[in-house]
């Protein structure tokens, strides 16, 4: 039986059809399946659906968020729906002869070298001991305020980790999004 891993990138590019062209080639060079792509112009933000082997879907990944941040200019960017980052979420999908251990090995080795490859901070919603989704975000998501866990990772080395209550106690601030904001941008404090 085939391992088949899928991800599920959210990009902040709804409009330019040859920027999606560009990221949908990037997933396919990489070695993964690209199975759907949808965009949306009011919410300007498109969504890629791509499988595979987990080493081909992880190279899929990281070539996609690298693309992502190369070519999405978020400064002349308007739409509906809210963003801070050009890769908004990167979801692991665990499918067929992959566990989802090894599905958050995957989103964690994806996102330490984004992290290291772009200088960017990048969240871990990590799986919870009943099995979750593992999501790769370069930004701050309000669902960060339900997860059971969370790793802030920065510029390649987790900053944080621990449940938002921790977190927000450990740090003094009010909200995971001023935790986000602290460690992102230290010289905002």
């Amino acid at each position: 039986m085939t391992a088949l891993l899928e991800c599920i990138p959210n990009v902040s590019e709804g409009r330019d059809a040859s920027v999606l062209a560009r990221l949908a080639e990037t997933v396919e060079r990489a070695g993964a399946r690209l199975v759907d792509m949808h965009s949306d112009v009011d919410h300007h933000r498109s969504v890629f659906t791509f499988l595979g082997e987990p080493h081909a879907v992880e190279r899929a990944a990281l070539a996609l968020g690298c693309a992502a941040v190369d070519l999405i200019d978020l400064r002349r960017h308007a739409g509906v729906h809210p963003r801070i980052g050009s890769l908004d979420v990167m979801p692991f999908v665990p499918l067929t002869g992959v566990s989802m251990a090894e599905a958050v090995a995957a989103a964690h080795r994806v996102g330490r070298a984004l992290a290291a490859a772009r200088a960017l901070p990048v969240f871990f919603y990590e799986a919870a001991a009943s099995g979750t989704t593992v999501l790769v975000t370069t930004h701050y998501m309000d669902e960060a305020e339900y997860c059971d866990r969370i790793s802030i990772m920065v510029a390649g080395r987790i900053d944080a980790m621990g449940t938002p209550a921790e977190l927000k106690q450990e740090f003094g601030v009010g909200s995971i999004d001023e935790l986000f904001v602290r460690l992102a941008r230290p010289s905002a404090q």
